[in-house]
Formats: C-alpha cells, structure tokens, sequence
C-alpha cells in the first residue's frame, strides 16, 4: 500500500501536471466552454488555435458548424482559414485532414460544395490507406493495349471544285486529315516566268495592271463574231 501511494505521488500526479501544461490554454479554455455549452466563447478560444492549424481546434469549429447552423454567418470566414490548413496538412498525407478534407467539400464548409473533389480525398485516403490496390491501379493502367488508329474516307465537295475526297484517321482525342479538290479542268500553257511574275505573256494575251497580276485575252471585236 505503502508503494502505491509512493507510485501516485511521484509518477501519476507529476505526469498529470505535465500533461496539463501541455496542453495550449486555448484548447483548455475553448473545451470549458464546450462543457459548459457557451458555444460563441469556445469558438473564440478555439479560433486562436486555428493561427497554428491545430487539427483538434478544426475538428472543434468543424462539429460547432455542423450541430449549431446559427453560428454559421459569424463563421464562414474563420471556416475558410481551416480548409486551408486542412488542404497544406492534406499534402503531408494527414489521414485525419482527409477525411474532414472530404466534409468540407461535400456539405460546402468555407467554400463552395464540390461533390468531384470530395469523391477525390475519399479516393485519396482509400490509395493511401490501401497502398497496394494503388500499385495494382498503376499496373493496369500501363498494361492496357494501346487503341489502334482509326481511318476514314469521305467526299468533299464544293460549287468551284465539285471533285474530291477527304481522307484521315482518329486515335483518343487526337485527329488528322488531308483534303484534294479538283475542278478537272487542267490547261497547259505555253510561257515563261521567273521566281516573281511571268516574263512575257503568252501569244493572243496582255497583262492588265488592276493591283493584281493576272492575264487576259487579246479579242478583236471582229472574232467575237
């Protein structure tokens, strides 16, 4: 008996004291006032926690949100300070962030409801819980066949050249085609150019000046005729 109570008073109470001063005045307070359910004076201590991204003050803010929609308008902004510790603490791979990570997304705590980016933490924690179905995800994903390129061919038609076909191939999102038009009417002519204009103009034609180079025919009126 004699050493129980030597037990008590030299390892338990010092221990319990340690423990105490341990724990942050803010969260000591703010979880007073939770007892006591003086709900605005723990939001205020616990606010103070949220400075250094402490988790249990998020978890604290995040209950008082969720059981006492009254509060909310007076919150929004303090609740928007902890989805950005929780989204830095998210990023170290905290389980626990995750998981609050997918609530705020889903009931829209200090930012808009996004069902996708709540169904991607769930799916974050899951791989991070289960790292071997992530390997496996991996795996199957690389052996996958490769989707073969598929072609097609199709007219193509316009009023100044009635003739041509179209012809290309499409794999994934990616594309390509190649296009040939025709009027079929393919005329031979007798002249001479450089690498600017034609030298000199065939027999029978003229260059008009109009800001454009091009030729015309010499007609006498009498071989209209």
């Amino acid at each position: 008996m004699k050493k129980l109570l030597l037990v008590v008073l030299y390892v338990v109470i010092p221990m319990s004291i340690f423990a105490q001063q341990q724990i942050p005045d803010y969260i000591r307070k703010g979880d007073e006032a939770m007892l006591r359910q003086d709900y605005p004076d723990a939001k205020m201590w616990y606010e103070e926690g949220v400075s250094f991204c402490n988790l249990y003050c998020i978890e604290q803010l995040t209950h008082l949100w969720l059981e006492h929609e009254r509060m909310r308008t007076s919150m929004r902004s303090l609740m928007t300070r902890c989805l950005n510790c929780l989204n830095n603490m998210a990023l170290e791979e905290d389980t626990t962030a995750i998981k609050l990570l997918e609530v705020y997304y889903r009931e829209g705590i200090g930012t808009a409801q996004n069902e996708e980016l709540a169904d991607y933490w769930v799916e974050k924690l899951f791989y991070i819980q289960h790292p071997d179905a992530y390997t496996d995800r991996v795996s199957d994903i690389v052996k996958q066949p490769k989707e073969p390129m598929t072609f097609f061919v199709g007219y193509a038609y316009s009023i100044e050249a009635p003739f041509g076909v179209t012809i290309g191939g499409v794999v994934g999102r990616l594309g390509w085609y190649a296009r040939f038009k025709t009027n079929a009417s393919f005329y031979g002519y007798d002249t001479t150019c450089n690498d600017i204009q034609l030298a000199e103009p065939p027999s029978g034609f003229s260059y008009e000046f109009s800001g454009k180079k091009k030729l015309i025919p010499m007609w006498l009126p009498g071989e209209l005729l």
